[in-house]
């Protein structure tokens, strides 16, 4: 079993430059990696509300790279 050496906390969670979410079928597997690809911040969130939540706390910057690199992915040819 892996070891667990991440925190949960919103200094680490502003540190993320990547959050990626696996979507389970009971809960929301959010992860976050730092600028070298180490997994800094892990939460397991149980429902739709607190996902919501979770998203509202995120900071305006880590919005604002995800909307990024949404619109350089599709305007890269296929």
């Amino acid at each position: 079993m892996k070891e667990h050496t991440t925190v949960q906390s919103q200094a680490a969670l502003t540190a993320c430059t990547v959050i990626a979410v696996d979507l389970a079928k009971r809960v929301f597997q959010v992860a976050g990696e730092d600028a070298l690809g180490k997994v800094i911040y892990e939460e397991r969130i149980k429902s739709r509300q607190a996902f919501a939540a979770f998203l509202r706390g995120l900071p305006a910057a880590s919005l604002d790279k995800r909307r990024a690199i949404q619109g350089k992915r599709t305007s890269q040819p296929a």
